[in-house]
């Protein structure tokens, strides 16, 4: 795999593990994903970017808890950033757990 042989050779680049989070995506390895954007955000731990797409793919994985922390913590960072969230994995738009929670940091300003 390309990526693995990148990352190893360039292990400060959170977006190559970002980048093949969304090959395993695409892969419907969503197991897979998820740790390559752990690995992501160890580099760039406040990337609201990375959290989002963390906590679409534990949405996704049915690990709604893990989506949540993922969630709030990315809309904190940059609530107008949850549209893109939206736009890469459109099912969310229909979740009343999400919305509930996009809704409640709204509310406060964010």
């Amino acid at each position: 795999n390309v990526y693995i042989r990148l990352s190893e050779s360039h292990p400060d680049h959170w977006e190559l593990f970002f980048d093949q989070s969304d090959l395993y995506v695409r892969m419907d390895d969503f197991s897979l994903a998820a740790s390559s954007l752990m690995e992501s955000l160890k580099i760039e731990p406040n990337s609201a970017e990375i959290l989002y797409r963390l906590a679409a793919i534990q949405w996704r994985r049915g690990l709604k808890e893990d989506a949540a922390t993922a969630l709030n913590q990315a809309l904190l960072i940059d609530y107008a950033g949850h549209k893109d969230m939206l736009d890469y994995l459109p099912d969310l738009e229909q979740d009343p757990f999400i919305i509930d929670i996009i809704e409640t940091h709204k509310s406060h300003g964010n």
